[in-house]
């Protein structure tokens, strides 16, 4: 199961000091409660860095991406 949360940072600009967010959009990958501790690549591009996405992506590598998480 995955489960989303949006956060509209103009309502919550604190948010992106405590997670020191500099891109829009941000995705944080948790597994089992916790941010994922590792890498990602796809096609030997790294496209998520310690739990990470910043920036923009396709429904493709998010596609990829949560195969690879479960």
């Amino acid at each position: 199961m995955i489960n989303l949360l949006k956060i509209n940072i103009d309502e919550n600009p604190t948010i992106t000091q405590i997670l020191e967010i500099t891109t829009i959009p941000t995705l944080f990958i948790f597994k089992n409660g916790y941010l994922l501790d590792k890498d990602i690549e796809i096609n030997e591009f790294p496209f998520v860095k310690k739990g990470i996405i910043a920036g923009f992506t396709c429904e493709h590598v998010i596609e990829e991406i949560i195969k690879f998480c479960e």
